[in-house]
């Protein structure tokens, strides 16, 4: 990066707005009700149209805002080349999510976090609360685990939305898809270079 002078923060709502997308009333998982953007995965194309649209000549994304994770993940890779970033509320700070890269021979284990890994499926596993600066610093510090090449990968578990797409980063150009998991929905293609996995599509569990 050349610093942040060619910076450019885009918002969940100016995507939104790209896309005459309004506020729908929805049922959180709580059984409370509220109007909040109903993101749905069949967007997802009209979402990467729109992202390559916003961040025109900048040299750094920063995205601001809530959305699912799969939304996240497929927003960082539409923003590829540029450097990208969330910003990361809970910390008051902006997380780096690209620049990552898979290596042979690492394992996964982190400050609190780790991988667990069974052929292209990843499982993310906590361990209590988590320093997500610094796992995100030990990753960039050390990779992250090699996948194999040619067959989609498969994100699932526990973890927050920068890990999610630091991850993906760093195997999304290895392999011709990169799948998120969401309860009650399946797994969401979030990242496509092949026909065969249409960006948005839900495959079986």
């Amino acid at each position: 990066m050349k610093g942040d002078q060619m910076a450019k923060v885009i918002t969940v709502v100016e995507i939104a707005a790209e896309l005459n997308k309004g506020e729908e009333l929805v049922k959180l998982p709580n059984g409370v009700e509220r109007m909040t953007l109903n993101w749905k995965p069949e967007e997802l194309s009209s979402v990467f149209a729109a992202v390559e649209s916003l961040k025109g000549d900048s040299d750094h994304v920063i995205l601001d805002g809530g959305a699912p994770i799969w939304f996240m993940v497929a927003v960082a890779h539409a923003a590829h080349p540029t450097a990208f970033s969330l910003n990361y509320p809970q910390g008051g700070t902006t997380l780096p999510v690209s620049g990552y890269q898979a290596k042979a021979g690492v394992k996964g284990e982190f400050s609190g976090f780790s991988l667990q890994m069974e052929g292209n499926e990843i499982e993310f596993k906590m361990e209590g609360a988590l320093d997500v600066p610094k796992v995100l610093a030990e990753m960039q510090a050390s990779g992250l685990p090699m996948v194999k090449h040619g067959e989609p990968v498969h994100l699932g578990g526990r973890a927050p939305a920068a890990i999610y797409a630091a991850v993906a980063d760093a195997v999304a150009h290895l392999v011709p898809a990169v799948t998120v998991f969401q309860p009650g929905v399946g797994r969401v293609v979030a990242i496509s270079h092949s026909t065969e996995y249409p960006l948005g599509s839900v495959l079986a569990d």
